[in-house]
């Protein structure tokens, strides 16, 4: 049995570039911004928590770096332009690390939508990886 936080991730139900996961800030402004995770965001932290479940042989790690994931998705969302430009990987891309995980968030804005494309271990060649 496959354990994971995002069991409910199916590319042949949501489609591979269809956001399964949304969410509504407010930010500083007042501004209400939505944030959702691309299915390829989906999928790696559902490796990750698994990768750490069974490393650790608990939930409570893995369940604390999801955690963590979220509480940072919510500053990107306050504060949008908060990452790195990443516009040589892809126009419009962002950066955000992740303290004390050595994992970044990367994500697109536009207009008030926050995209999560990826969450990725720090030391991959950032520049070798795809997103949607």
């Amino acid at each position: 049995m496959k354990l994971g936080v995002f069991e409910a991730w199916n590319p042949e139900i949501t489609g591979e570039n269809i956001p399964l996961l949304t969410f509504e800030h407010v930010s500083e402004a007042n501004l209400i911004f939505r944030s959702s995770l691309s299915s390829l965001a989906i999928q790696g932290l559902d490796e990750v928590w698994d990768f750490i479940f069974r490393k650790a042989k608990s939930i409570e790690p893995a369940d604390r770096f999801i955690d963590q994931i979220f509480f940072h998705i919510q500053k990107i969302a306050e504060s949008p332009h908060v990452g790195v430009s990443k516009d040589h990987i892809a126009p419009g891309l962002r950066r955000f690390p992740i303290p004390n995980y050595r994992y970044y968030i990367y994500y697109s804005q536009s207009e008030r939508n926050i995209k999560i494309e990826r969450v990725i271990r720090a030391y991959r060649a950032q520049e070798q990886i795809e997103f949607d």
